[in-house]
C-alpha cells in the first residue's frame, strides 16, 4: 500500500484498503526515493503507532531507528544511495537472524525470504532430509519467515503437515482461517503407493534369495550326513563297542551338526554386515533418479536376529532329523 510522496511537517497519509476492513497486521515500512533521485536522507517521525517503542523496530541498511520519544517512531533515513529498493523498517518479533535448520547444505549466512530479499540466518540443527522438500533444503517457522519479510506473495504449493494427534474437524478449522484446501493426502496412502513401485518391490528378491539360500543348506547338509553316514556309525560302533556311553555318543551325533550350524550362522551374519558395509550405499535400487530421502543406514538388529533365528531352526531340525538316523543304526 503506497502512502505516496512524504512532505515535510507533520500530515496525515492514508490509503482505503478493503483486505484490511477485518482488521490487518502491518508488517514492514518501507522509505524509497522517487525516479531520478540519487540520495535520500532525512529524519522521519510516525505518530500514533500502537508499537511505538524504539526496542520493537529494526532498520535495514540505510537508516537507523532514533532514540525512544513520546511522540512516537523516530526514523533517521541515513542514506539510500545505491538502495534501490529502499528502507525497511521490520518489527523485532521474530528471532534475527532466522533460526532454520537445513539439510545437504553447508555454511549458509543467508536465505531467500518470502519477499525474494537475502534474509540472515543461523543453522540451529540440520537433518537427513526436509520433508516434502529432500535435500538440499532449508526448514524455519512460516510465522518468523512471515516477520523478517517484508512483503510476500500468494502460493498454490502451500502444505500444511498434521501428526496424529490432529483433531479431526481439523480441515474445517483451517478452512475457517481462509485456507482452501486443494489435496488430503495421509502418511498411510503413501506408504501404500510406494510398496507398489519397483524399488520396494524389488527388496523382496533379497528375501526369495534368503529362503533359497537357507533352503540350499539344508539340503547340502542332508547330502554331507547321508554321505558320511556310513562311516560315522562304523566308527562309533567301534567306539561304542570299546566302552563308548550312550550318553556321549548322542552328543557325538545329535550335537555335531548344530554345534557347526551356529558357527556358520555367525560366520554368515559377520560376512553379510561386511557385504552391506561395501554395498549398503546402494540399496536399496532406487532408479536413476534416487528421492532425497535418508535411506537405511544399517539393518535393524530385531531384524537380523529374526532371519538367524529362523534359518536356525530350520538348519538346526534337519541337522537333529539326520543325527537321530545315524544314531538309530549304531549297536
Amino acid at each position: 500500500m503506497e502512502l505516496g510522496v512524504l512532505r515535510p511537517g507533520r500530515h496525515t497519509y492514508g490509503q482505503t484498503v478493503p483486505a484490511c476492513a477485518k482488521g490487518c497486521t502491518l508488517n514492514s515500512l518501507r522509505v524509497y526515493g522517487g525516479q531520478n533521485t540519487l540520495d535520500v536522507a532525512g529524519h522521519l517521525t510516525i505518530h500514533k503507532l500502537a508499537a511505538s517503542d524504539s526496542s520493537l523496530w529494526r532498520a535495514t541498511e540505510g537508516g537507523r531507528i532514533g532514540p525512544a520519544s513520546a511522540d512516537g517512531l523516530n526514523i533517521e533515513v541515513t542514506s539510500l544511495n545505491g538502495l534501490p529498493a529502499g528502507l525497511f523498517l521490520l518489527p523485532t518479533a521474530a528471532a534475527y537472524p532466522l533460526p532454520v535448520a537445513t539439510s545437504g547444505l553447508g555454511a549458509l549466512p543467508t536465505v531467500k525470504g518470502l519477499d525474494a530479499r537475502p534474509v540472515p540466518v543461523t543453522v540451529t540443527t540440520t537433518l537427513p532430509a526436509i520433508p516434502g522438500a529432500g535435500s538440499p533444503a532449508v526448514l524455519t517457522d512460516l510465522t518468523n519467515a512471515d516477520h523478517v519479510s517484508t512483503d510476500g506473495a500468494a502460493t498454490s504449493g502451500g502444505m500444511v503437515w498434521l501428526t496424529d494427534k490432529a483433531p479431526a474437524d481439523v480441515a474445517a478449522q483451517l478452512a475457517t482461517h481462509g485456507l482452501t484446501i486443494t489435496t488430503d493426502e495421509k502418511a498411510a496412502q503413501v506408504r501404500a503407493r510406494l510398496d507398489t513401485q519397483g524399488p520396494a518391490v524389488a527388496l523382496w528378491f533379497y528375501v526369495i534369495v534368503a529362503a533359497l539360500a537357507t533352503a540350499l543348506a539344508a539340503g547340502a547338509l542332508i547330502l554331507a550326513a547321508a554321505v558320511d553316514r556310513n562311516r560315522r556309525v562304523e566308527d562309533l560302533s567301534a567306539l561304542r563297542a570299546q566302552g563308548l556311553t550312550r550318553s556321549a555318543l548322542r552328543q557325538a551325533t545329535l550335537l555335531t551338526y548344530p554345534v557347526l550350524i551356529v558357527v556358520a550362522l555367525l560366520a554368515g551374519i559377520g560376512v553379510s554386515m561386511l557385504g552391506w558395509w561395501l554395498t549398503g550405499w546402494a540399496l536399496p535400487l532406487a532408479g536413476l533418479t534416487p528421492p532425497t530421502i535418508p535411506l537405511a543406514g544399517w539393518p535393524r538388529a530385531l531384524t537380523i536376529a529374526l532371519t538367524a533365528a529362523a534359518a536356525l531352526l530350520l538348519l538346526a531340525g534337519v541337522a537333529v532329523l539326520a543325527g537321530r538316523r545315524t544314531l538309530r543304526r549304531i549297536r
